[in-house]
């Protein structure tokens, strides 16, 4: 979607999608390019390598061992790369690299071109933000291109693309579809270049890299502060660099002996002096066992777990988890302090959360998160119905507190304040925070409702008499389908605890359509006239409507097909029907 604020929103989108800066968040670095080739160049390096290199001497000279040193070895960066928070970036193979260059000059149909073609197109589509003249073209123009993130995942085309090149290439000099000496040109020059760019691209990294990726430089700085000495964090971070720049030259070498294996056995078939057939499964082997050992890096043995210790380890829950499900109220949102709270969505495994994590947010919602409830806003977790929150206890282990403040699924406002913006509509639900006791506001979820002035003409009033008996009830919970109840002596506005959402969610009171006013930024909103009322909301999205309909369609020809089918298989040649 597009969101219509403003608020720290310096690119505004202006047809929706993604911001920019988090589109290009996960894109490959130019030099990571390399990657492709030689796998290390950037990490994984494996915190072992730390335990084993200079920086556990650097510790040692620094007088820290024992669990402090684990500890610290355990926060080292993984991969010093530029895209945050994986674990290490793409590697296609160097045999497969070789044969791919190896393909460019020993393929000689036209259809090589769109190879080549599409596969460096997809390459600079994975730089993203690290090759703004063509990725932001395409970002600001090219259509739905701004609904997707991570860049670097235009590396899927390429890696289907360079073994089919490769492949290629074997087959058009197996089969003789070009002569030995062309062949063997080829491989001379295809040789050349990938041993030029293993060497390049590995044992010589540390001319064209600084291992200062990443976080490196927060690090450096984290450690200032823990050590309470610049001088001792800088002499940890030029170990660590050591041992980065020695884990990329080690992953080189590696490649190197690939790559070197890789020319032999061409060598060999090209010259006749192995079976062509040999040869290949001797380069199938080499491709298993190169790929099958850096797949090992990222799942290890000890990941590999029966499916009891599985549940247990990933979807036990916890004491507090526990403790919360005793409550049978059918609906109500827990907000997580003890993991990253909108990163993390195990603990959605047991509750509805207030964070969580999708990769596809409402606008909305992320508006809303970055604006209120990063700063903890007291009111806004009330109007999103929070009613317990899971914090870290003494011994840091996860407790629970009830908040008394939650306002639950729905209830009757004294006043709705019509506002003009979406500026202003978010900054009107400004109020205390649970963490800290700057931050000021008078929202009040109970007594006040949000509301845009372009839902005015849908507001009788904006003053409400609460009678102290009103009350609105959720008697019925589902995913598309939520059921009210009401009775309340005057009319009234109800604010309910759900996401506002026009592409699809109706509101029927008593069967009868109701509009639904967005409230509160995110929520709905609902005038409720005296009386008692069933207020039903459901989620028929017009697509679903018409794909409904097409099924339904596309059924009855399937079986008319299968009916006639049968009529005629059935059918003799002189008309009659006969049964074998």
């Amino acid at each position: 979607g597009q969101s219509e604020m403003t608020l720290g929103k310096e690119n505004k989108k202006p047809t929706g999608g993604l911001d920019r800066e988090y589109a290009f968040r996960w894109s490959q670095g130019v030099g990571e390019t390399f990657s492709l080739l030689v796998p290390g160049v950037h990490g994984p390096m494996g915190r072992d390598k730390y335990g084993e290199g200079a920086t556990a001497e650097k510790l040692n000279e620094l007088g820290i061992n024992g669990q402090q040193s684990n500890q610290l070895l355990n926060q080292l960066p993984d991969y010093w790369g530029p895209q945050p928070g994986i674990s290490g970036p793409v590697y296609f193979g160097a045999i497969i690299i070789l044969l791919f260059i190896f393909g460019l000059f020993t393929v000689k149909s036209y259809h090589k071109w769109w190879i080549i073609i599409s596969s460096a197109f997809f390459i600079l589509l994975s730089w993203g933000r690290n090759f703004e003249a063509l990725n932001i073209f395409l970002f600001e123009h090219l259509p739905m291109y701004n609904k997707f993130r991570t860049p670097s995942m235009a590396l899927v085309i390429p890696s289907l693309l360079f073994p089919l090149l490769g492949a290629w290439g074997l087959h058009d000099v197996i089969s003789g579809k070009i002569s030995k000496e062309e062949a063997f040109k080829a491989f001379k020059t295809s040789a050349i270049i990938t041993v030029a760019l293993t060497l390049l691209g590995g044992i010589l990294s540390g001319v064209w890299q600084n291992f200062e990726g990443g976080n490196f430089k927060d690090l450096i700085g984290q450690l200032s502060q823990s050590f309470g000495d610049p001088g001792k964090a800088n002499a940890l971070g030029k170990a660590m660099k050591e041992d980065m720049a020695g884990a990329a030259k080690a992953d080189g070498l590696r490649s190197l002996l690939f790559v070197l294996a890789g020319i032999a056995i061409l060598f060999l078939i090209i010259k006749d002096k192995i079976k062509a057939n040999y040869g290949l499964i001797a380069l199938a082997v080499l491709v298993f066992i190169d790929l099958f050992g850096i797949s090992k890096r990222y799942v290890t043995d000890d990941q590999y777990l029966d499916e009891d210790a599985y549940e247990a380890q990933y979807f036990g829950p916890r004491p507090a988890d526990t403790e919360i499900l005793r409550d049978t109220d059918p609906f109500y949102r827990v907000q997580d302090f003890t993991t990253d709270a909108y990163n993390d969505a195990k603990p959605a495994y047991f509750h509805k959360l207030v964070g969580g994590y999708s990769p596809a947010k409402m606008e909305t919602y992320q508006d809303l998160i970055t604006i209120q409830l990063s700063k903890n806003n007291s009111e806004v977790y009330n109007m999103l119905n929070t009613k317990y929150f899971i914090v870290p206890g003494p011994d840091r282990q996860p407790q629970v507190r009830k908040n008394e403040g939650a306002c639950g699924n729905a209830w009757f406002v004294n006043n709705v304040k019509l506002v003009n913006t979406a500026d202003e509509e978010m900054l009107a639900l400004n109020a205390p925070s649970l963490s800290d006791s700057t931050l000021k506001g008078d929202f009040n979820a109970r007594n006040v409702a949000i509301v845009r002035n372009t839902f005015k003409d849908k507001m009788a009033t904006t003053s409400f008499v609460k009678d102290s008996t009103a009350k609105i009830a959720l008697v019925k919970y589902g995913i598309n389908d939520l059921t009210y109840q009401t009775n309340n002596g005057q009319a009234g506005f109800a604010v309910f605890s759900d996401m506002y959402y026009d592409g699809g969610w109706h509101c029927l009171m008593d069967g009868k359509e109701t509009p639904i006013i967005k409230t509160n930024y995110v929520l709905r909103g609902v005038n409720v006239p005296a009386g008692k009322h069933d207020i039903v909301f459901n989620f028929v999205p017009p697509a679903a409507k018409s794909g409904r309909l097409m099924a339904m369609f596309g059924s009855a020809i399937c079986l008319l097909i299968i009916a006639l089918g049968v009529f005629f298989n059935l059918k003799g040649k002189d008309g009659d029907l006969e049964v074998a």
